[in-house]
This record gives C-alpha cells, sequence and structure tokens, in this order.
C-alpha cells in the first residue's frame, strides 16, 4: 500500500474503515477517514494541531462538481443503525453532474461511540440548517427504510424555509403510526425493547443485512442504534398520524423492492404516504431485496436520475413512475375488532360444528367408519384449496376473498 493510495479504491469499505479508525485511536472517525483516504492526507490531518473535528452532518460523498456543471443533488438519510457510508456505492453510481451528499448521524459511529445522539426533530432542524447552507441548486431528499421519517420532517422544515426540494423519494419503507388502542402496552412493554438483540440481528440478516458486521461489539452497537432510530420513527408517524399537519407540496416517489417482506403488500400501502404529501407515486425494482441501495445501486441511481428529471420538467415519459390518487382507507380499531371477532367465532362455531356432527353420527349408526368420514370430508376442502388459496389472496381483492370464503363456508 502506498502512501498515496486511497483506501476506498484498493477495497476499503465502511466495515473496514471503521476497524482502521479503532486502531488509530479516538481522534479520527470514519468520516474523517472518507474524507481523507490517504495515508498523506490522513498524516497531515492528525499533524495539524489546529485542526477543528467539524461537527458537520452532511458529508458530500461524490467528487465535487462546480455549480454551473451540477445537475441536481442529492442528499441521503441512513436507514436505521446505518452511517453516511452505507452510500457510498450509490455515489459511485451516479451520473457525473449529480452531487451526493449523506448524512452522518451523531452516535452512529462506532469509532465515536460515546457521541451523544439526537431526536429525529433535533437533527431534522440541523440537517435543514446545513443543507439551506451547503447544498444549491436543485435538490431532492433520498430516505431509506426508518430513514424516510427523518427525509419527510426535513423536507417540511426547507419547505417552510422556502428551500422546498424537488422531491422526496423513500426506499423499503411506510408510515407505521402505533393505534392509540395500544399505547399503554407499548408504554409499559416497549417491543423494540424486550426483542431480543439475537432476534433483531436473524431477522437483519435475513433480509440483506449484518453481512459485513462480524465483531459482537459491533453488532450489539449497531443493534441498539437500530432500536432507538426504529423509536423515534415510530414516535414521529404515530404523532403525525394524530396531529395531521399540512400535507407537503413536495411530491413523494415510493420505491420498493418486488422480493422485500418489509414493503409486503405495497400495492395498497404507498397510499399511506398521501397523508404526508399532495402527491405521490410508486418505483419497483425487480428482483430486489430490502437493500437494494447497495446491492442494485445502478439501478437505484438511474431510478433517482429519471425521477429528478421528471421533477425538473425535462424527463422522460418511459418508465414513468406510478402515480397514488387513492387515498388510505380511514382505520377504525373498533371495526378491525369487529371483524376479527366475527371471524373468531366463525372458527370456533365451525370447529365445534365438525366434532359434533362426526360424534352425532357414531350415536345414531354406531358405525366409526361414518365418524372418520365426516372427519375426513371437514379437513379435505382446506387440504385441496390451500395450495390455490395463498395465490387467491395475494393476486385479489383479500377483503372480498375472505367473504366470499365465508359465505361458502356458511353454504355448507
Amino acid at each position: 500500500v502506498g502512501i498515496d493510495d486511497n483506501f476506498f479504491d484498493i477495497g476499503g469499505d465502511s466495515f473496514k474503515a471503521i476497524r482502521a479508525v479503532r486502531q488509530i485511536g479516538t481522534t479520527v472517525s470514519v468520516m474523517q477517514l472518507f474524507q481523507h483516504p490517504t495515508i498523506r492526507e490522513l498524516a497531515a490531518f492528525l499533524a495539524d494541531d489546529e485542526t477543528s473535528h467539524p461537527s458537520d452532518l452532511l458529508y458530500e460523498l461524490t467528487p465535487p462538481i462546480p455549480a454551473a456543471q451540477r445537475q441536481f443533488t442529492v442528499v441521503c438519510i441512513p436507514y436505521g443503525g446505518g452511517s453516511a457510508l452505507a452510500y457510498h456505492p450509490l455515489a459511485q453510481a451516479m451520473p457525473e453532474n449529480v452531487s451526493l451528499f449523506a448524512v452522518e448521524m451523531p452516535g452512529h459511529d462506532f469509532s465515536q461511540a460515546t457521541e451523544a445522539k439526537l431526536t429525529l426533530r433535533e437533527l431534522a432542524a440541523r440537517c435543514a440548517e446545513e443543507i439551506e447552507a451547503t447544498v444549491s441548486g436543485p435538490m431532492l431528499l433520498y430516505g431509506h427504510c426508518v430513514g424516510s421519517a427523518l427525509a419527510v420532517e426535513i423536507g417540511r422544515l426547507l419547505e417552510a424555509k422556502q428551500r422546498a426540494p424537488l422531491g422526496i423519494v423513500l426506499g423499503g419503507n411506510f408510515p407505521s403510526p402505533r393505534l392509540r388502542q395500544l399505547e399503554f402496552f407499548h408504554t409499559y412493554l416497549p417491543l423494540e425493547r424486550l426483542t431480543s438483540s439475537r432476534m433483531i440481528y436473524e431477522a437483519m440478516r435475513g433480509v440483506g443485512g449484518f453481512t459485513d458486521v462480524l465483531d459482537p461489539a459491533e453488532q450489539k452497537f449497531v443493534i441498539n442504534n437500530m432500536r432507538y432510530d426504529v423509536r423515534q420513527a415510530s414516535d414521529y408517524y404515530t404523532e403525525t398520524s394524530r396531529t395531521q399537519p399540512a400535507k407537503l407540496a413536495t411530491p413523494i416517489c415510493c420505491v420498493v423492492a418486488e422480493e422485500d417482506p418489509a414493503t409486503e403488500f405495497y400495492q395498497e400501502r404507498t397510499a399511506d404516504w398521501l397523508t404526508y404529501s399532495t402527491e405521490v407515486s410508486l418505483q419497483r425494482i425487480p428482483k430486489a431485496g430490502h437493500y437494494f441501495l447497495k446491492h442494485q445501486a445502478n439501478e437505484l441511481a438511474e431510478l433517482i436520475a429519471a425521477q429528478a428529471e421528471g421533477w425538473l420538467g425535462s424527463g422522460q415519459k418511459e418508465n414513468a413512475a406510478q402515480p397514488i390518487t387513492h387515498p388510505p382507507q380511514s382505520s377504525s380499531f373498533n371495526i378491525f375488532l369487529l371483524v376479527a371477532f366475527g371471524q373468531l367465532i366463525s372458527m370456533i362455531g365451525t370447529g365445534l360444528t365438525t366434532f359434533t356432527l362426526g360424534i352425532w353420527a357414531l350415536e345414531q349408526t354406531n358405525a366409526l367408519v361414518n365418524f372418520t368420514i365426516i372427519s375426513i370430508f371437514a379437513l379435505l376442502p382446506g387440504i385441496l384449496v390451500s395450495p390455490l388459496a395463498g395465490a387467491a389472496a395475494d393476486r385479489g381483492d383479500r377483503r372480498r376473498v375472505m367473504i366470499g370464503s365465508d359465505v361458502l363456508a356458511a353454504c355448507g
């Protein structure tokens, strides 16, 4: 390794950077290593006694571009427990005339673990101030997973400052407010705290996360940050769903991966973003999982560029985002309880009827074969229909499927 070799060009990534700065000590952060990626630059940075370690949140991950040549700028917010360097693959995939900044949230750098975390609203206020002071020209926001909540709040603050972004692109997430009726349980039995770290780790591994986090201390640090970020996003969605603030004039584009279990039922749930913006659209990335910002960085970069060109008024109509016009259904927990209780009574009644009818046949005929035949015919329809039921529920209106099934059960 030469003194002028770039750490990231010779195979370095965010996790190798964490291990490198841990060897150096607490005098340098991961993002400062990214800003000074050669031995010569980093040595000069560390040797400067007057060097102030800035507390800025925005870091430019693409090479600097003159304002006259820059088409637009993307400001990215990390997912739960993530860092700004998570967007390094996306920055490399962006067109040459596009700048990409990422937010490094305080307390999320393992090399600076003692740094105090900020609440979502505090973080949004600081990000909005830095964006207003640092980013010039057309700009859009991108938030991934629980980072979507922070992106929406930053967009709201920028609109108030008359510095509205072109749009907000939100990946792999939908609003998730808590139910009023369950607030008591959340207060005294918070799910994100009671869920074991092992369960969180296995769940994230299942969707493609933690592939490079090998150190147990680092795993614990990231998981604790995930708990914090999830709680902040959930609190934000819960509060805004109840206060119903004015909708954003800034359009929202929801990006989902077709193989991502976190965005299951996106055909319906995308409409939930209409609670936050007057204009919502949907884009899909085929054959992708939850962390498509890393594994499908080229596809995401093309999608963001096309979306930005459309918002600028110069985009092509090909592969345009699907507009979402139907508002979300007004939810009522009482209606849900009524339906759930009705289904419970129906299933109990079906089970009792089947059992009682078999006993009645046995008593009337004293033939065990009749009891067996009735039991078989009670189970056989479910066995035969089960392979098709899932496909029907996935492809059709699940409400009509449920009603139709109940009607056929009642006729039977």
